[in-house]
């Protein structure tokens, strides 16, 4: 849940929620979509809007820490936005949401980042921090566009928990 709202797969807040709404767009004026479509809304993004915000973020009712990122996503599975790897490792079932935080970049280091970060291979870069947490709570300093499944909202709290086997699922046996 995302501030009483449900989702399946995805939170993100900052870079990626400018991202989904240009894709809004650009999928109505362009007839884009999937990878491509991301892709296109993406890099409009990282050349008119790359821009970080200032948050205290909390996980799992710990201790508050002040955190300057571009951003904050928040994943039960690996992919969103038309097939990113965001989080690769994540394991939906494990009951752990995969977090991935990234520190503002310039936008040349955004490039070069930006196909690791398609294909999962940037989990170890130097400005990117990867975490598993049941329950997040982030307060900016003022509103920050945030999606959950990509539908964006723009709020200053966002409180993010995990509710472990809420869905049952039928799936083909293994082997």
């Amino acid at each position: 849940m995302c501030n009483g709202l449900y989702f399946n797969n995805s939170f993100a807040a900052g870079l990626d929620a400018k991202v989904t709404a240009k894709a809004v767009e650009y999928k109505v004026t362009t007839r884009r979509d999937g990878l491509w479509l991301y892709l296109t809304a993406l890099l409009h993004v990282l050349f008119h809007d790359l821009e970080g915000f200032s948050a205290t973020v909390t996980f799992d009712d710990g201790t508050p820490q002040r955190l300057e990122t571009l951003i904050v996503a928040v994943t039960i599975g690996q992919t969103y936005g038309g097939g990113f790897r965001i989080t690769p490792h994540a394991v939906p079932d494990d009951g752990l949401f995969d977090v991935c935080t990234i520190d503002p970049l310039s936008l040349l280091g955004a490039l070069v980042r930006l196909p690791f970060v398609v294909l999962g291979k940037h989990t170890r870069m130097r400005p990117v921090h990867m975490l598993r947490h049941r329950s997040i709570v982030i307060e900016a300093d003022q509103p920050v566009p945030a999606q959950i499944d990509g539908e964006v909202l723009l709020e200053q709290r966002y409180e993010i928990s995990l509710l472990p086997q809420a869905v049952t699922c039928v799936v083909p046996r293994r082997g």
